[in-house]
């Protein structure tokens, strides 16, 4: 009689555990060159999980930008639910460790006779090779205040940059950069700091003449404490100068 062997059945190897969170180490309102010109833009930085036995597919990012009505505050770090979060870019390289915004993409709050201050919640997660999401970075808060009005050269001087601040009723700081094709400013102006009130309170700087004549990108920038968080704000325009 001839015995046929029992076929064992096979069976895969369990999946290694998913990655673990990336960790927000930063963000800023920058200017940044995007598509030829200088845009105002949300610097995002990460540290990237321990990888031991499953690669980095890509990472993902998150956004919540919570609405007025819901009663979000600044000192409520984790106070945004998951069903409020939404996608901003699903496909960032698994070597990133940053990604920018577009704050003009968001917009800035209105400047009214009151502080008003849009804030933003961000997250991260990393997919591995399997496709599989790992866990999600905690919270990174970005504030965005008011932006400068009346931004502009003054006609009595046209190296001097003019620009008023309104609707910040606390202390805040602001000054001046110049971007020419580098992705560090050309030149900074020293910082005015101010405490704000309900009149819009006006700024200027000069230009130097070591920056020669020619078309720039300018931009007038303002950070406001909050304690111990900052809310910035910043508006670039190109403008040619003599």
């Amino acid at each position: 009689m001839l015995l046929l062997g029992a076929s064992c059945p096979t069976t895969e190897p369990p999946l290694p555990p998913r990655l673990q969170a990336p960790t927000i180490v930063s963000t800023e309102l920058i200017g940044q060159k995007v598509t030829g010109e200088y845009r105002e833009v949300i610097d995002i930085r990460w540290q990237r999980p321990p990888v031991d036995s499953v690669e980095i597919a890509s990472f993902t990012m998150l956004l919540c930008q919570a609405p007025e009505s819901t009663g979000f505050t600044m000192d409520n770090r984790s106070d945004c639910p998951d069903s409020l979060y939404s996608v901003v870019n699903y496909a960032i390289g698994p070597h990133e460790t940053r990604y920018l915004d577009r704050a003009d993409r968001i917009g800035f709050p209105l400047a009214t006779s009151y502080s008003a201050y849009k804030i933003l919640r961000y997250r991260v997660f990393a997919v591995d090779q399997f496709g599989r999401s790992g866990d999600t970075s905690a919270p990174a808060l970005v504030a965005l205040a008011p932006r400068p009005l009346n931004f502009r050269q003054d006609s009595l001087g046209l190296r001097t940059v003019a620009w008023e601040i309104r609707g910040v009723l606390t202390s805040y700081a602001t000054r001046l950069y110049v971007w020419d094709n580098g992705s560090d400013p050309l030149w900074i102006s020293s910082t005015d700091r101010e405490y704000g009130g309900e009149n819009a309170l006006r700024h200027t700087k000069i230009i130097p003449t070591e920056v020669r004549a020619g078309s720039y990108f300018v931009g007038a920038k303002i950070e406001v404490q909050l304690g111990h968080f900052e809310a910035q704000s910043l508006i670039i325009q190109n403008i040619s100068i003599p």
